[in-house]
């Protein structure tokens, strides 16, 4: 694709399997492939999917459409909509008729409410009257979130235990996988599965022997707001072809029912399809890559659907922040080398900041840990059988802010697996945490070894520990035998299980939450993380690595170098704020909480200003808004806005460092960062002693930064050059916040 003709001539067939018409990496590589069309007219490509907008994409390549039926089972649809009154937005016909004009689709916003379970009381207590219990069939219902997924299921559990007829499962996305993989287990003769599950049921799992379908009509989908850069996560009307697709799930396997919880009449009112990704997500990859292979200008790329010109201006803004695109929009040398990574640009920043300042490991691994999920189990407090576990979790929380917190789970994880006197997963149950996501950690940040290594081959040396006295290598000999005996039993577990056909009966209690005793089959997962991994080693570099609280700092200071302009400032009166009050402010957007689920919300006195006893340094600073900023990964609106994956840094320093402006009065002993943050100097002689300081630190920073990334940078490669380590020293000391710190920093520049 990327001008390589040799290897353009070589394809002659492009076949695509299950377009959805919605991924943003798809219609890009469409967009790519209609280009490349012109000038290879002996090119074909073929798109497949059960649930294509045909008629858009013949339209697109002025293409001939082939319709092959599938083999599907009759479903008899049932509006039951007994229990409600029409949403008068999604039927209203000015409304409809405005939506069905509109160049770029929109999701209709659903009418918030809580799930009630009334009507999926009368379907089931409708299914147990009229079909007898020896006929096949079990129930699968769609509902929009986790909150309403959890709700219902306390109150189907109480009809199950009452009839005896039902076991109720549950299936989403934040699941842990053994609670995953029980939607597939059998339920003993007479009984039926009621699975309430997310719309990850609709495409994404397919359940033999469902029999049944409930569907809500309702969907949480993400969407992008281009002016503040926040993700919203909304509940939504679903599109008709998601309509017939949750239907659909109903006849795999033999005739189905679907009993929809709206009526015929909203149904005809919903959008025909689901609108694309690419109208509701950010665009940076895509807007990077377009610079990158010179396809011109991208608010005039011809996407089969377009984005809005608010999402590409955004766009553009956050990757000339992010110092991937010049001011007049022309690809950077960071550009081009992150470009070249596989990985979200400002994640791909850091791992390159972490070479430049020579601390990839520990990079590699905060990294990964901000890449996944949190791995904290969902608790309620008010549950008392939940106490000791929640107790438990707490133990990890740093208040460095939540990547450090996920990083000491994760470090506190490998001693137990290493140790291997306790089993891992027993230790992760009694902590509230999903060990999926610290195999993924693991996984991920070797993804990231990998490709920093590909594009710097020195890192390797560094990370492999070549130059230290590590002790890494001692153990190598019993390493290869232990693996190769793991081999062995990874091959002989995996052919026994694979030929055990018979799938695991369901108890009629079903508890998410139990220790429980392990099925007696060997944990697969952790058999592959033994083998791929070299545990002793991997659990004494995590150690070691952060050890030293110099390294800490500097993460921090890569962190938000990344993220800038993501600071956030606390209200002056939170002080005086209740825990679950306090708010925030930002240049985007003002009054935003923290997440339940960060560690800081946890802590409140960590980011609570101490109000009247705000520190006065008479050397230095007199008074700033706030002592320290608060540094966050996302953006994100539910029932309200909150930040989420936050560290905390000092206010001053960072803004010194980082801010794209600053602007000042006459004698300099005010200073207001990017129009928003406002700093007072006691006199003017400290003011402007300090601010020539930050100017030589950011000048020496950028120096640093470009002399790393080289000429070589067009070719997707840094550069080897000579370490300037006196920058380095320097920079992280300006990040320090320590008492004088700021006076510090000259002993580095005489």
């Amino acid at each position: 694709m990327q001008k390589t003709e040799h290897y353009q001539c070589m394809m002659s067939l492009w076949w695509m399997k299950y377009m959805n018409g919605t991924s943003l990496v798809g219609d890009f590589l469409l967009a790519l492939l209609k280009q490349l069309m012109v000038t290879r007219k002996d090119l074909y490509i073929v798109l497949m999917s059960a649930t294509i907008n045909a008629e858009l994409f013949a339209h697109y390549f002025d293409a001939p459409t082939l319709v092959v039926p599938g083999k599907m089972y009759d479903v008899k649809i049932h509006y039951w909509n007994h229990h409600r009154h029409e949403d008068k937005r999604l039927v209203d016909d000015a409304a409809f008729e405005k939506r069905q004009s509109a160049s770029i689709k929109e999701s209709i916003p659903s009418r918030s409410e809580r799930v009630h379970a009334a009507p999926y009381l009368d379907i089931m207590a409708h299914i147990d009257e009229t079909i007898p219990a020896t006929e096949r069939g079990d129930m699968l219902i769609f509902l929009p979130g986790i909150n309403e997924i959890t709700d219902l299921e306390q109150e189907l559990k109480f009809y199950a235990e009452e009839t005896q007829k039902w076991i109720i499962l549950i299936l989403h996305s934040s699941l842990s996988v053994d609670d995953q993989e029980k939607i597939f287990d059998m339920p003993p003769q007479g009984i039926r599965k009621c699975i309430i599950s997310s719309n990850i049921a609709e495409t994404s799992v397919t359940i033999d022997g469902i029999r049944f379908i409930v569907d809500s009509g309702k969907v949480k989908e993400s969407s992008h707001e281009a002016i503040t850069n926040m993700k919203k996560l909304s509940e939504f009307w679903i599109s008709k072809a998601s309509a017939k697709q949750r239907a659909g799930r109903a006849g795999r396997t033999g005739p189905g029912e679907c009993y929809r919880l709206y009526s015929e009449n909203e149904y005809l009112h919903l959008n025909e399809y689901t609108v694309p990704e690419i109208q509701r997500d950010a665009l940076e990859s895509i807007v990077l890559n377009i610079k990158a292979l010179e396809l011109g200008n991208p608010r005039t790329f011809n996407f089969i659907e377009s984005p809005s010109s608010e999402a590409i201006e955004a766009s553009v803004k956050l990757l000339r922040n992010l110092g991937a695109l010049d001011e007049s929009e022309l690809i950077t040398s960071l550009g081009m080398v992150l470009v070249n990574l596989p990985v979200d640009a400002v994640i791909g920043k850091m791992i390159l900041l972490g070479y430049i300042l020579r601390i990839e490991r520990p990079t590699l691994s905060i990294v990964a840990c901000m890449s996944v999920q949190s791995p904290f189990v969902r608790l309620s407090s008010n549950n008392p059988s939940n106490l000791s576990t929640l107790k438990n979790q707490k133990a990890f929380d740093s208040a460095q802010g939540d990547p450090f917190t996920l990083l000491n789970v994760w470090q506190s994880w490998l001693e137990i697996k290493n140790d291997r006197q306790v089993s891992s997963k027993q230790w992760c149950r009694r902590h509230g945490i999903e060990e999926q996501r610290l195999y993924e950690i693991t996984k991920i940040r070797g993804q990231f070894e990998r490709i920093l290594q590909d594009f710097q081959p020195e890192a390797a040396d560094r990370m492999d520990g070549k130059n230290s006295n590590d002790d890494d290598y001692d153990d190598q000999a019993d390493s290869k035998h232990s693996r190769r005996r793991q081999r062995d039993i990874l091959k002989r577990e995996r052919f026994d299980q694979k030929s055990q056909k018979k799938r695991r009966i369901l108890s009629m209690n079903q508890d998410r939450n139990s220790d429980g005793d392990d099925d007696g089959q060997i944990d697969l997962r952790a058999l592959e993380f033994s083998m791929g991994n070299n545990l002793k080693r991997l659990q004494r570099r995590a150690t070691l690595d952060m050890a030293d609280h110099d390294t800490v700092q500097l993460l921090k200071l890569i962190i938000c170098s990344a993220l800038y302009p993501q600071f956030a400032i606390g209200d002056p009166h939170n002080p005086y704020r209740k825990i679950d009050e306090l708010v925030f402010h930002a240049p985007v957007a003002s009054f935003l909480s923290l997440h339940p689920s960060s560690t800081l919300a946890h802590h409140p006195d960590w980011v609570r200003e101490p109000g009247e006893n705000v520190r006065k340094d008479d050397l230095q600073v007199e008074q700033a808004i706030q002592n320290q900023i608060i540094c966050y990964l996302q953006l994100l609106e539910t029932n309200k806005p909150y930040i989420l994956n936050l560290i905390r840094t000092p206010g001053i320093h960072t803004l010194l460092l980082f801010s794209k402006q600053l602007d000042t009065n006459e004698d300099c002993s005010v200073i207001v960062a990017d129009s928003f943050y406002l700093i007072r100097f006691k006199t003017k002689a400290v003011a402007q002693y300090i601010l020539s300081l930050a100017c030589r630190l950011r000048n020496e920073w950028e120096k640093l930064f470009n002399q790393k990334l080289g000429q070589g940078a067009a070719a997707g490669r840094v550069i080897k050059r000579k370490s300037g380590r006196k920058e380095e020293r320097g920079i992280y000391c300006l990040l320090k916040g320590e008492e004088g710190a700021i006076v510090i920093l000259t002993f580095y520049f005489m």
